[in-house]
């Protein structure tokens, strides 16, 4: 074999590799005996049929397939005994070429060494938390998303429009032979110049105005131009919201300032946790910054692609186009994946810091810790731990757990040496 040696960084070594003849004739060998044994072949004991018959009747592809994986994984083998290299972990093979008829295969690999990782001064970090501070106004906007989210509809036959009604107006353009076109309106949120004209109106009303349609208006031969009309206002409701109390006892509460009060703790909760997630990247951040953290590059890359392949899962399901998806962040499809590559090298460094953090100070995760850790992401996701326990165990992400549990730890060992200052109301 013919092997170029190149150090990327202190923790990956990529080798460029061109294969013996050799290494490819014997690779195909092995890959059309492989075929031979899914062959049948009247006469011949599976994978005792002759190569010549053989070649007749396999996918030539599907046998460079099963041949460029046998070449590699040998090829792969002897360089990094040829180097005497020592992988941390599965290294990764791409292949450039391979060609039966020429007996050429080329690949490169990357073979991953050891993290190295320095790790600076973390005796006394600098933080700045915010204050927790809830508001009456915080309070009373909880409520009314709350009401919003169980009021019902109302018709209304009894007075004329106003601001927030729900209504449904035919618009009939003058000269249009048509029945006019039907739009469901918020009133006070459609156009200016339909909102003032609508106010007032009752329910089959007409009126007689010049409209001029925004650019956005959603009928593309409207829009842009003023037209004389004739609006209607064919129905009319309006949103009755639930009183306080109704919404308490609907959540089985005793009264509405039992439900403020529990709303007032659940968002002093919520604070708590988002300035702890504050905290924690200014200690983390810090401690990068003084850091020197190397990781082989066959890590972060996984990462990235196991991360590229769920949101093309997820866009396919939801039937979204990647190009469209990256269209609408004002990024090309390129620089998307370099910046999530970016993204999975910075969450790959950040947790081997964390994790040779743990081991330097002889730090250990009990079961209590565990179980502390699976509770808690049973509630986030509103199953019974054991549901969680059964779904990790399922997709093999119980390690997940551990790892949750060590970044505790860490971030609990990081925060009781901080130098913590308290900065402005949150």
């Amino acid at each position: 074999m013919d092997i170029k040696r190149e150090d990327l960084n202190p923790c990956t070594v990529q080798l460029e590799i061109v294969c013996d003849p050799e290494q490819v004739k014997q690779g195909f060998d092995r890959a059309y005996k492989e075929a031979a044994k899914q062959i049948r072949v009247p006469g011949f004991r599976p994978g005792h049929a002759p190569r010549s018959i053989i070649e007749q009747r396999v996918d030539k592809n599907a046998v460079a397939e099963i041949a460029a994986e046998i070449i590699m994984t040998d090829a792969y083998k002897k360089a990094v005994e040829q180097f005497e290299l020592k992988p941390y972990s599965t290294g990764a093979v791409t292949l450039k070429d391979i060609d039966e008829g020429e007996k050429k295969c080329e690949l490169v690999a990357k073979v991953p060494l050891p993290p190295v990782v320095e790790i600076g001064d973390y005796s006394t970090i600098p933080v700045d938390m915010p204050q927790i501070s809830v508001t009456d106004e915080d309070v009373e906007a909880q409520i009314e998303e709350m009401r919003h989210r169980r009021s019902t509809r109302q018709a209304i036959s009894d007075r004329g429009v106003e601001p927030g009604d729900v209504a449904v107006v035919n618009i009939k353009v003058d000269g249009e032979d048509a029945e006019g076109r039907n739009f469901m309106t918020v009133v006070g949120k459609t156009f200016p110049n339909l909102d003032e004209s609508l106010l007032g109106m009752r329910v089959e009303e007409l009126k007689h105005v010049t409209l001029t349609f925004p650019d956005s208006f959603q009928e593309k031969d409207w829009a842009g131009k003023e037209f004389p009309c004739q609006i209607t206002v064919r129905s009319l409701s309006s949103m009755k919201l639930p009183e306080l109390d109704e919404v308490a006892t609907s959540l089985k509460l005793e009264s509405g300032e039992d439900l403020k009060t529990r709303i007032r703790e659940a968002l002093e909760r919520q604070k708590e946790h988002a300035i702890e997630g504050i905290v924690h990247e200014q200690l983390i951040e810090t401690l990068m910054q003084r850091s020197s953290v190397c990781v082989p590059d066959t890590m972060w890359e996984t990462v990235a692609k196991q991360n590229l392949r769920e949101l093309l899962n997820t866009l396919s399901e939801r039937k979204v186009s990647f190009a469209d998806y990256v269209k609408e962040k004002d990024m090309t499809e390129e620089e998307f994946i370099d910046a999530q590559s970016a993204e999975a090298k910075r969450y790959v460094m950040r947790a081997q810091l964390i994790q040779d953090l743990f081991l330097k100070e002889n730090m250990t995760v009990s079961n209590q810790d565990l179980n502390k850790e699976l509770d808690e992401m049973a509630q986030s996701y509103n199953i019974t731990t054991r549901e969680l326990v059964t779904t990790l165990q399922k997709n093999d992400s119980l390690r997940e757990v551990h790892y949750q549990a060590i970044h505790r730890k860490v971030m609990e060992f990081l925060n009781s040496r901080a130098d913590i200052k308290v900065a402005a109301t949150v």
